[in-house]
């Protein structure tokens, strides 16, 4: 946990958080017309990627999400995660 609060990496791997999967799920599930199960799971994805772009706009850029962007800027954290502080660390 310390290890990632205070940035001791230099990429970013967070393949699974990616707007474009998102998009291609949907896509997936209706040209397939996948059942319940599959259009669930979008669902909580979707609602997963929402709520983590609007509670962590301190901490990532909303650019950051896209898995293309990431790729070219070759993972490197500075042009993906903000300058952030945790408060609760301070002393």
């Amino acid at each position: 946990y310390l290890w990632y609060v205070e940035k001791k990496f230099k990429l970013v791997f967070i393949f699974l958080h990616s707007l474009e999967l998102v998009f291609l799920l949907w896509i997936i599930i209706s040209v397939f017309k996948l059942g319940i199960f599959w259009i669930a799971i979008a669902i909580g994805l979707t609602q997963h990627m929402v709520l983590d772009i609007f509670f962590n706009k301190d901490v990532i850029y909303s650019y950051g999400y896209f898995l293309s962007f990431r790729l070219i800027k070759k993972l490197k954290k500075e042009n993906i995660l903000r300058d952030f502080k945790c408060s609760h660390l301070e002393k």
